[in-house]
């Protein structure tokens, strides 16, 4: 049988080794910041394009309006400062209508985005 007196010592042992199996706030390092660039998007197109969002690859979290209402007018191009994980980017035309383009890499072969009607081509309903 155990004797009453031990209860508080063995009560504050089993604490002792909680805390010193959980890894310390104070020891661990800092989350490191993700890797960010300048994408470059050109409107060669014949549309204004009034919204640009983005979301990581095949994901449905998108971002807000990255022009913020700054409208991309045809021949203007915008730099944008993103993370350079794999992204998907929607363009919304002046009615709302969307053009989504997946798996873009704005920190590698995509660092510049040129849009051209070609290059929309899939997206029959947007800017008509």
């Amino acid at each position: 049988m155990k004797s009453p007196a031990l209860r508080p010592l063995l009560a504050i042992a089993c604490l002792a080794l909680l805390a010193a199996g959980s890894p310390s706030r104070a020891g661990s390092a800092p989350a490191k910041e993700p890797r960010r660039a300048v994408f470059t998007i050109v409107n060669n197109t014949e549309w204004v394009i009034h919204g640009i969002h983005l979301t990581v690859a095949e994901e449905d979290d998108w971002s807000g309006n990255l022009i913020k209402g700054k409208p991309l007018a045809k021949g203007a191009s915008v730099k944008l400062k993103v993370e350079c994980d794999e992204q998907d980017v929607r363009l919304v035309d002046a009615k709302g209508k969307t053009c989504t383009s997946e798996s873009m890499y704005p920190c590698d072969r995509h660092s510049t985005w040129t849009l051209t009607p070609q290059e929309l081509a899939g997206c029959k309903e947007f800017g008509r």
